[in-house]
């Protein structure tokens, strides 16, 4: 689907179901999530990414961080705990506006709605951090790659970013096209081959630092990127 039906769909999501439409846990559906679980699970995830950093020994500096598809800031929140700032980023506007009412950080987060193929609302190395998690797998891959590309637009050099994604097919799955007919509201699931992010982050003035096995979003085989700008 393009942006202007991705947007239209996922503030579908978070008018409907917005915990579980970012994070499918069995059970949680029709807002059976507990909101304190549902955001101790994104600091989980920032503790651990962090540590993946120090156990590779690449140096992340934590003045600022982007959470990319931040939701309603399961991530963002967790980002509070290590930087002195914290923006979240979403293409739906409900999801923006519950997570800055649902916002505990004690550290400045701000949140920001844009819907362009495009990271244009922030200046060229803004960033020391930038994570996005069970997001990318959700857009079309012809839009991926120009996000891609501003992801290392807005690191600064030595900048770290962290990328979920899926990178490989399963029998019997047929990728959307953009011009497919689309319920509503649904998640497309896409896929982008290692090799060909590896390229975009080579080609924007990056390295891939690190390509970790990542299960999660099964049946898809998943890699967790690890890059930084050079």
């Amino acid at each position: 689907m393009d942006l202007a039906e991705l947007k239209r769909h996922w503030d579908g999501f978070a008018k409907m179901d917005p915990l579980w439409s970012i994070l499918t846990v069995p059970g949680t559906e029709g807002r059976r999530w507990d909101a304190e679980k549902f955001y101790e699970t994104g600091r989980t995830e920032i503790a651990g990414d962090l540590k993946l950093l120090e156990d590779l020994k690449i140096p992340c500096a934590h003045a600022d961080a982007l959470d990319f598809g931040c939701g309603v800031g399961r991530l963002t929140q967790g980002l509070g705990d290590y930087f002195n700032h914290a923006t979240g980023v979403d293409i739906s506007p409900t999801m923006i506006e519950l997570a800055q009412n649902r916002n505990r950080s004690e550290r400045p987060c701000t949140f920001v709605h844009h819907d362009q193929n495009n990271l244009s609302c922030f200046a060229d190395a803004s960033f020391d951090f930038l994570i996005s998690l069970l997001v990318l797998q959700h857009i079309h891959p012809v839009y991926i790659e120009t996000y891609v590309r501003e992801f290392l637009r807005v690191l600064r050099p030595g900048g770290v970013g962290i990328v979920q994604l899926p990178s490989g097919d399963f029998p019997g799955y047929s990728a959307p096209t953009l011009d497919a007919p689309k319920q509503f509201p649904i998640m497309e699931m896409h896929f982008v081959p290692r090799e060909t992010f590896s390229r975009w982050v080579t080609e924007s003035g990056g390295e891939v630092v690190a390509m970790l096995a990542d299960g999660s979003a099964p049946p898809f085989k998943g890699t967790r990127y690890v890059f930084r700008k050079l």
